[in-house]
């Protein structure tokens, strides 16, 4: 079962967690955003060993629960993506 979330709320959460993440590709491991779902909402979390940023945005449906961890660069370009589609595609399925 996949969940639907706001292409909007997906870049946000992306764009929230990246200002946290570690910017030094020798470290991949936080060069990256770790994403959790609940079920019943997504969270993004990143960090550069000091500090932690998460942010959280619920879905329109529910769905199952999961973790994931996307490359920096990678989740920058989903969060590009999402943000420019917003307007032929309102939600974004995620399973």
């Amino acid at each position: 079962m996949s969940a639907r979330i706001s292409s909007a709320e997906l870049g946000r959460i992306i764009d929230d967690a990246a200002l946290f993440a570690c910017r030094d590709k020798s470290l991949p491991m936080i060069n990256a955003i770790q994403f959790e779902s609940t079920g019943k909402n997504l969270i993004a979390v990143g960090t550069d060993r000091f500090t932690l940023g998460a942010s959280v945005a619920d879905y329109e449906e529910a769905g199952e629960q999961f973790q994931f961890m996307l490359e920096l660069p990678k989740a920058q370009m989903v969060s590009k993506m999402a943000k420019s589609c917003k307007e032929a595609f309102s939600y974004v399925a995620i399973s």
